[in-house]
């Protein structure tokens, strides 16, 4: 399956706070799924990539709709979060946190797939990489969630079993 750009509504909370204005941009093939903020024409700002991850993992749950699913995982990099690039986007500047540990549920409710994720990070470091320079870890661990909305029309592209045929919903 490809990387596959959708555009659904969602919320992402670092700390419990809210940096996130109600639309997710999502990309999401067979081993991983990336959630940032939706601003159209820009690829900026902070971005939670966790793997392993397979939206197939959640089919199950459309055919048993009163079943949830929930799954957690620890290890030592299980995804990145990151905030970048900072400053002059040719520099490749980025804040860059590892997860640690996440957890990804989904219930199928009222015509959509609620997903949750919230992750745990490590302390945060900088990273430039044209200079090929990496800091200390001198930030605070995170945690971060992020929640979705996966509306039944896009279900099945969700999922990689068709190709995309609408940008998501708003």
């Amino acid at each position: 399956m490809p990387t596959t750009r959708f555009e659904f509504i969602g919320d992402i909370s670092e700390n419990g706070v809210s940096i996130t204005d109600g639309t997710l941009e999502i990309y999401v093939n067979e081993y991983e799924i990336m959630l940032r903020n939706y601003v159209n024409g820009m690829f900026r700002g902070k971005t939670l990539t966790i793997h392993p991850f397979s939206a197939r993992m959640f089919s199950g749950t459309t055919f048993d709709m009163k079943k949830d699913y929930q799954i957690n995982m620890d290890g030592n990099r299980l995804g990145s979060y990151t905030n970048g690039p900072l400053g002059h986007p040719g520099d490749g500047e980025f804040e860059i946190y590892d997860v640690l540990n996440v957890s990804i549920s989904g219930a199928f409710r009222n015509e959509v797939l609620d997903i949750g994720i919230r992750a745990n990070t490590s302390r945060g470091k900088d990273v430039c990489y044209i200079a090929k320079e990496e800091s200390e870890e001198k930030y605070q661990a995170l945690s971060v969630t992020a929640r979705f909305l996966v509306p039944k029309d896009n279900l099945e592209a969700f999922f990689g079993l068709l190709p995309r045929k609408t940008n998501g919903t708003k």
